[in-house]
């Protein structure tokens, strides 16, 4: 389903077995080249973070028509204000129109029914926004089966690549000769760059980046600090998280949670000049370097909220920049084979490890259905109580995204780098040539 589709249908009713059908992901071959469609998996996160933004966007423009119904009801100007900033936000899911209970702007013309029409418009816009939070749920779940379509499909391939692998190490073995020409084109040599240059293509450097995946691909501590958010939220009754538990108890797990975030991968602030760098904009940038691929990791915190980290990388498998690197030796392209084995072997080892991330969208889903429930059974739960609750269903996804995303985009980054290994060692084998 398309992201427009996404969006256009996440208002609209929902039946007892409506669900999001998941574009299987066509065969990779990574071989002949790292080819892949991805096509649902961003889809869903962009209509994920599409429906949060218009969700918070809304709790902000209804924060001023509350306002304005205790100072006696908006007039015919300051309304058409609102409806017009509400069917702006709402454009992509069909305008206004899923709004049926908005009133019309005459009915904010006299004073008598200024205050009615400003209710009955705060009450349009607070039920939109739970249906908006309701969708969001049920979309993670959706999310969640995307990913795991994904990984499965390049799981297969990186294990055919392992085996091609070691095929060639043997070639390798048993070949003589020197190298005919002394550089040699590297396809999908932005994946082995150092900083941005590519430099001699050399086994170490696959080495040290295989050693920096096998500590930080699907990580369990990730995994567990998602896990303990999530049961230390589901034990806590929703009447009791007031204001003082937000700013007191729910601080604190937000930077229990960011702390381990940041352990894990070990972002420090100010460790990446990179003009792809997110701007603060009033928040925290922790960032790290991966050893290869011209790629970072990135974690914005503000607001006492969860990390969201992102990976920037070399994700473009068909960059047309001409790269080039000294030919390897038989023995050189023998180790670069076997290297890439060990890599493919972490990311392989990986599978069970990606499998266990179920049990933390488990969790987050009832969690989420827990606050949407509450929210849509309390109509007395208006401001910052309101918004607190939502809040908290836009912190789950993060941190649920963090889970399916960090894997997810480190995966793909190591197996576009273990292909361009491969096919460069290959590359130099069928370079050599017997002296005459």
């Amino acid at each position: 389903m398309s992201y427009d589709t996404l969006l256009q249908t996440a208002l609209a009713p929902v039946s007892a077995h409506d669900d999001i059908d998941v574009v299987a992901l066509e065969d990779i071959d990574v071989i002949m080249g790292y080819q892949e469609t991805e096509a649902e998996v961003n889809a869903l996160e962009s209509a994920l973070s599409h429906i949060s933004r218009t969700a918070l966007g809304l709790e902000a423009l209804n924060t001023y028509v509350e306002t304005a119904q205790e100072q006696g009801g908006m007039d015919a100007m300051a309304a058409g204000a609102v409806i017009a900033g509400a069917d702006g936000m709402l454009s992509a899911f069909g305008g206004l129109q899923v709004v049926e209970t908005m009133p019309s702007m005459e009915s904010f013309e006299g004073d008598g029914g200024r205050v009615t029409a400003t209710q009955v418009a705060n009450e349009a816009i607070t039920d939109t926004i739970k249906k908006l939070w309701e969708k969001f749920v049920t979309m993670l779940k959706n999310a969640q089966k995307a990913v795991m379509k994904w990984f499965d499909e390049n799981i297969s391939m990186v294990g055919r690549l392992s085996k091609s692998a070691q095929k060639l190490s043997e070639q390798a073995s048993k070949a003589t000769g020197t190298p005919e020409k002394d550089k040699l084109e590297v396809k999908g040599g932005q994946y082995l760059k150092k900083g941005d240059k590519l430099g001699d293509v050399k086994v170490a450097d696959l080495q040290a980046f295989t050693k920096q995946m096998k500590d930080i691909l699907f990580s369990k501590k990730l995994l567990d600090a998602g896990l303990s958010f999530g049961k230390e939220l589901a034990a806590t009754p929703t009447d009791k998280m007031n204001g003082d538990w937000a700013k007191n108890e729910l601080v604190r797990m937000f930077r229990s949670y960011n702390g381990d975030v940041l352990t894990t991968y070990g972002m420090k602030p100010n460790a990446v000049k990179d003009k792809r760098l997110p701007k603060a904009d009033g928040a925290t940038v922790h960032a790290v370097e991966l050893a290869l691929g011209n790629a970072f990791m990135a974690s914005v915190i503000k607001d006492n909220k969860p990390a969201n980290v992102t990976i920037y990388g070399s994700q473009n498998p068909e960059s047309k920049e001409k790269l080039e690197s000294k030919a390897l030796s038989a023995s050189e392209a023998g180790s670069m084979a076997d290297a890439v084995v060990a890599l493919c072997d972490v990311i392989l080892d990986g599978k069970n490890a990606n499998r266990d991330a179920e049990k933390l969208d488990s969790e987050m889903e009832k969690n989420g259905n827990n606050l949407v429930k509450a929210a849509n059974s309390n109509k007395e739960l208006k401001g910052e109580d309101a918004r607190r609750l939502t809040g908290l269903i836009d912190s789950i996804g993060t941190i649920t995204r963090n889970q399916r995303m960090i894997n997810r985009d480190l995966v793909k980054q190591a197996s576009q780098t273990a292909s361009a290994a491969y096919s460069f060692a290959l590359a130099s084998v069928k370079n050599l040539k017997e002296a005459k």
